[in-house]
């Protein structure tokens, strides 16, 4: 009895992942042998070009000549590789025979090569040693959901012809770099190490659901000639898409750019990217640093998340290199600017208080100076409590010391003042422009102060004149005055 209440429950049904050497697919990829670990530098590429000559020379059966050319110079292959078959053709049957004969006998099925005009499935499988099919052609579409694969996922220079749709867990790198895409991509990862798609082209949409990108992720020099969706992904290292060109829409909404600094840099640059249509970027949090946005081209309807929390706090700004804070603050100033055209002055002074800061760290002491005292007295033109408060506190101030003296004073002029007096005094000094203390004072009374409180009060009447500036800064922006 014991024993029976003590078991743990069952654990919740998983679909089991099927060895990616029982997949007809798999098996043409990697005729002459896969690229395990064990192999040494010498002999992969070696054991690669021939892999990729007998897939290619299968997959040309199916292109046009118009369509050889432009997969040949994408996968900077020869076309003669292409129109290989029939020269191939025995071989290649007889290796596929051979690597399935120690499998099982209920596969022999799978023994005949796939159709051409059959859609390239890899749903649950588990791919040990990885994929190597660098340079492959793929006049079919290809299907990879809830599949796990160890080591690489390497597809960089290969064309697709057809739909895209992989949904992976990489437990190595993934690279796509140089592809080309003829159809619509549709792209779930998560990925543990480092993930290159620069160089790729993505003639119609391309949508990357959600995913996490573990370490650095570089889509450089991409061209985007569709909607480009990278909504809800979450890049734990940087990410690097400067130099691309999106032609259609882009959506950035609801992205993690954490910046882990796992694996080395952890920046977020868009610099030199050309963005043809909207861009939002409304929902995205960026944790660590602010986007690099050198260079970059935007339409006036671009949309950022202006509030404190989709950005890094300024007290986190210590952690950034000395380097980053001119880049920082050049992003704050473009983000301004479009925000500007867009007439939303709240956005718009967001981000500048954020340039304030970032320029507040940029030079010499003497430099920095001038952009820490309006951020301390007023931060940046936004507050009005601020300025208030400051002002409040000299008029204080100068009320104590006027009426500690008054306490002694016997001179006949001063006669009859109080502290009432003193308050007055030191009102009258924060607002000369309104002539209280003509009015009130006369002449004769000012003239009779000690020297010291004509000092005090000259120093409060020069130290009032920036602050009521620093209050109407804030009236003006809280109000939307022009």
């Amino acid at each position: 009895m014991r024993e029976e209440t003590e078991r743990q429950a069952p654990a919740a049904p998983q679909h089991k992942l099927k060895p990616a050497n029982e997949n007809p697919w798999y098996v043409l990829m990697t005729l002459y042998g896969e690229q395990t670990e064990d192999l040494s530098k010498e002999q992969k590429p070696e054991l690669h070009e021939k892999n990729r000559g007998a897939w290619n020379a299968w997959a040309g059966q199916a292109l046009t000549e118009r369509e050889k050319v432009a997969a040949a110079k994408v996968c900077e292959i020869d076309t003669s590789e292409l129109n290989a078959w029939k020269e191939l053709e025995p071989d290649i049957r007889d290796r596929v025979q051979k690597r399935y004969l120690p499998l099982r006998g209920d596969l022999a099925a799978h023994c005949q090569i796939p159709e051409l005009d059959t859609e390239l499935s890899f749903d649950r499988y588990y791919f040990e040693e990885g994929v190597c099919c660098k340079g492959f052609v793929f006049p079919m579409g290809l299907v990879a959901i809830d599949t796990k694969v160890e080591r690489q996922f390497e597809f960089s220079k290969s064309w697709f012809n057809l739909p895209l749709d992989l949904a992976l867990e990489v437990n190595g790198w993934i690279s796509l770099s140089g592809s080309s895409f003829g159809s619509d991509v549709n792209l779930a990862l998560n990925i543990n190490g480092g993930s290159f798609f620069s160089e790729a082209v993505f003639e119609k949409r391309a949508w990357f659901h959600i995913g996490t990108f573990k370490e650095m992720a570089y889509f450089k020099n991409i061209k985007f000639s569709g909607v480009a969706d990278f909504s809800e992904n979450s890049f734990e290292g940087g990410v690097d898409f400067s130099g691309s060109h999106f032609h259609d829409f882009s959506y950035f909404g609801k992205v993690k750019f954490r910046g882990s600094r796992k694996g080395g840099s952890a920046k977020v640059s868009f610099s030199d990217c050309v963005f043809e249509k909207p861009v939002r970027f409304r929902g995205a949090k960026f944790y660590r640093s602010y986007p690099i946005l050198t260079g970059l081209m935007l339409r006036d309807s671009a949309y950022f998340s202006a509030q404190a929390d989709f950005w890094p706090a300024p007290i986190q700004s210590k952690a950034l290199r000395r380097g980053d804070y001119e880049a920082a603050k050049s992003s704050c100033a473009a983000i301004r600017h479009i925000l500007a055209k867009q007439g939303l002055p709240e956005d718009e002074h967001f981000f500048f208080r954020r340039e304030m800061h970032f320029a507040s760290k940029i030079g010499p002491i003497w430099q920095r100076l001038p952009y820490l005292l309006f951020g301390w007295f007023s931060e940046c033109g936004y507050s009005i409590a601020r300025p208030f408060w400051w002002l409040f506190a000299i008029w204080l101030l100068g009320t104590f010391v006027i009426a500690e003296h008054f306490v002694t004073e016997t001179a006949k002029p001063l006669l009859g003042s109080d502290d009432w007096t003193a308050m007055a005094l030191s009102f009258s000094n924060l607002f000369p422009v309104f002539g209280f203390g003509r009015a009130y004072f006369g002449a004769e009374f000012l003239q009779a102060l000690p020297q010291h409180l004509k000092v005090l009060s000259g120093l409060q009447t020069v130290a009032s004149l920036p602050l009521l500036f620093f209050l109407g800064l804030g009236l003006r922006q809280r109000f939307r005055l022009r």
